[in-house]
């Protein structure tokens, strides 16, 4: 089964919600609050970490996206290219985040879903309130997995 990952309004677009969805025979998406991004943001920029903040939370949003969905099994994960030039380091936060949670680890691929893909319909829907998000990723959360130790 191959689940299809994709991100609606970028992380350091900090004034506004940033919704991450996914589908394969479901549809699910999480949302993180513009309010979280921003204390985040600080949280990063206080440990000396500005750089990381973006890439950070958005694989911890991925992580915990598909922590929370209804999903029986992962064996293959499409993640949308959102920060082209860096997905050999997101491969890796992917991992070290995903091993909090469990030792099945994915197959991982990053390339272009498209705006046609369900996955990008979800996380746009949820972005623009016309979809509720099925969690609402907390400051706590995040912080927990995004912040490098």
């Amino acid at each position: 089964m191959r689940i299809y990952i994709d991100q609606s309004v970028k992380i350091e677009t900090t004034s506004r919600d940033t919704a991450v969805g996914l589908s394969n025979s479901i549809h699910y998406a999480v949302l993180i609050p513009a309010k979280v991004k921003q204390r985040l943001q600080k949280t990063f920029r206080k440990h000396g970490k500005p750089r990381l903040f973006v890439l950070r939370t958005f694989m911890a949003s991925v992580v915990l996206l598909l922590q929370h969905a209804p999903l029986q099994n992962t064996p293959s994960v499409v993640i949308d290219i959102e920060y082209p030039g860096q997905e050999a380091v997101l491969y890796s936060m992917f991992f070290e985040m995903r091993s909090h949670f469990s030792k099945n680890m994915p197959v991982v691929e990053f390339r272009r879903v498209g705006k046609r893909s369900g996955a990008h319909k979800v996380s746009h829907n949820t972005a623009k309130g016309k979809r509720t998000a099925d969690v609402k990723l907390t400051y706590a959360k995040l912080q927990k997995l995004a912040l490098p130790k």
